[in-house]
C-alpha cells in the first residue's frame, strides 16, 4: 500500500499550481494595494513609504505578467524577499513608531505569507 503524500501541492497537478500561483500573486497584489494605502495614511514621506512604493511596483509588474500566464521564478522569489524584508522593517519600526497599526502589520504579514505561498507554487509549476 502507497503511502499517499499529505501536503496539499503534492495532489495538485502543475498547470493547476501555475494557476494557483497567479492567484496568489494576485492575492498579493490586493494585500500590496491595502498596504500602500495604510502607509500613504499613517506614514508619507518615509523610509516605510519609500520600500513600500518600490515592493508595489514590484508586485504589480509580476501582476501584469501574470495576467498574461507568465511566471518568472527569479522575479517571484525577488517578490517575495522585498515583501518579507517590507514586513520585517515594519515589524521593527513598530517598536519605536506608534503611527504603525496592527493592522498595517497583520495586513504586510499576510502579503508576505501569500507571496511565499505564491512563490512554493511557482517553483513546482517550474519543475
Amino acid at each position: 500500500m502507497s503511502k499517499k503524500s499529505t501536503k496539499l501541492s503534492d495532489q495538485i497537478p502543475d498547470s493547476d499550481k501555475k494557476e494557483k500561483a497567479i492567484g496568489r500573486i494576485q492575492e498579493v497584489f490586493q494585500n500590496m494595494m491595502h498596504v500602500m494605502g495604510l502607509v500613504n495614511a499613517l506614514l508619507p514621506n518615509t523610509p516605510i513609504d519609500d520600500q513600500t512604493e518600490k515592493v508595489f511596483n514590484t508586485v504589480r509588474s509580476i501582476v501584469i505578467q501574470s495576467n498574461r500566464r507568465i511566471l518568472i521564478l527569479q522575479e517571484v522569489e525577488g517578490m517575495t524577499r522585498s515583501i518579507i524584508e517590507l514586513s520585517k522593517f515594519i515589524a521593527e519600526a513598530k517598536a519605536t513608531n506608534p503611527l504603525i497599526s496592527d493592522e498595517l502589520v497583520n495586513d504586510i504579514l499576510t502579503a508576505s505569507k501569500n507571496a511565499q505561498i505564491a512563490l512554493t507554487l511557482t517553483k513546482e509549476a517550474s519543475a
